[in-house]
């Protein structure tokens, strides 16, 4: 799923601490499922330097970057920003550039340049996200139930396009208020979708019903990994995919959806934009 080099991939794809293989290593006491490791908790990182809330991948709120391998369990605390020595890079230290992980999802689709969807992009601190985006956009959960909170009304998917790169399936795709035209989020989804079962699999490419509510209903074991919140200046080809003209802004993320353990799931998620909730 997401770009990764050798060391990221090996943690991504063995949802275990390497040093443990197996649902239970006797010898070192670690374990891949989370609730049943005896050597590390929500507070504490084995001795791998692998957190047990999401296996060592995180956004370091120091640096701003996402690590793996030197990450503690401390969420202000990574080797990368304590210990700014080269060579940890050598030893498995990979950053993923949000804005690079932004322009492979919009290349799915590619635009004209005179259709260019965003001016600007900027990567910012989440906790500098300004209200109501920051209730909108920050947290670990689906943006389905996100939207449909904030607009207190169901919302029905519009997919534009799909297809399948490189044996993943991939759509760009508009939530609306249901029953209605009003768009509220524009997006992009690159899904695995081998980690899923067949009857999963059959309603995602249905294309008829939003992906967070699919994975819900079939009670999917899943993680929402938030990536970056991103500020977007609207180009000039937004406006056919979301209420703006060129020039306005808005926000959104980047994410990961984890499905029984593995990275299934990289998301662009773009909010329309908000006025504040009147109280």
């Amino acid at each position: 799923m997401r770009r990764t080099g050798p060391a990221e991939a090996l943690l991504l794809n063995d949802d275990s601490c390497p040093r443990f293989r197996g649902l239970q290593d006797q010898t070192t006491g670690y374990s891949a499922d989370k609730a049943n490791c005896e050597v590390m908790d929500q507070e504490k990182s084995c001795a791998a330097g692998f957190s047990i809330d999401s296996w060592g991948v995180r956004l370091c709120q120091k640096c701003g970057s996402r690590k793996t391998v030197q990450w503690t369990a401390d969420p202000l605390i990574c080797q990368h920003a304590s210990d700014p020595d080269p060579d940890l890079i050598d030893t498995g230290v990979l950053t993923v550039n949000p804005l690079r992980e932004l322009d492979e999802l919009l290349e799915l689709f590619p635009e004209l340049p005179e259709n260019q969807l965003f001016q600007r992009a900027e990567h910012i601190a989440k906790e500098t996200t300004p209200e109501p985006y920051h209730s909108m956009l920050v947290h670990d959960h689906h943006m389905t139930i996100s939207m449909e909170s904030w607009h207190q009304c169901s919302v029905d998917v519009r997919v534009l396009d799909s297809r399948v790169v490189d044996g993943l399936y991939c759509r760009r795709i508009q939530l609306l208020k249901s029953g209605s035209e009003e768009v509220v989020q524009f997006g992009y989804v690159r899904f695995n979708l081998d980690l899923v079962t067949e009857r999963v699999r059959h309603e995602i490419q249905a294309e008829q019903i939003p992906l967070g509510r699919i994975l819900i209903q079939h009670n999917v074991f899943r993680h929402v990994d938030l990536g970056a919140i991103l500020r977007f200046t609207a180009g000039p080809g937004l406006h056919r995919f979301l209420p703006m003209q060129s020039g306005e802004v808005t926000f959104g993320r980047l994410a990961t959806i984890f499905c029984n353990g593995a990275p299934a799931i990289d998301l662009l998620e773009v909010s329309a934009p908000l006025s504040p909730r009147r109280v």
